[in-house]
């Protein structure tokens, strides 16, 4: 379990997470290629940011959702949650679920059972 909340975490820019989860709500440094899996689990809430941007709002190059995994980019009530990425994966049995997303993607799959 990782929970990380109101301060600046620096990641590596490519993250893989299988069989842990994280919840994360506040300025997030690197963090460029992610891919969940194998029971692993990824909250970011929409107090979240990336490094330069504004909160609620996620940059990345690639984010993808394989098997086992599951994301949820979770906005709050007074703020929707906005993820740019170029490539967003979903493969089949990757869960996402999100409450108020605005998505802009270069490049969107999402496989059978995804």
């Amino acid at each position: 379990m990782f929970v990380y909340r109101y301060s600046r975490i620096e990641v590596p820019n490519k993250l893989n997470m299988r069989e842990v989860w994280a919840e994360i709500n506040g300025t997030i440094e690197g963090m460029d290629d992610v891919t969940v899996e194998n029971e692993g689990e990824l909250y970011i809430w929409a107090y979240a940011n990336s490094h330069g941007y504004p909160q609620g709002q996620i940059k990345a190059t690639n984010i993808s959702v394989r098997a086992g995994g599951k994301f949820e980019p979770l906005a709050v009530p007074e703020r929707q949650m906005k993820l740019s990425v170029t490539r967003f994966i979903v493969n089949g049995n990757g869960y996402v679920r999100t409450n108020n997303l605005q998505l802009n993607a270069t490049n969107v799959t999402i496989d059978l059972s995804g």
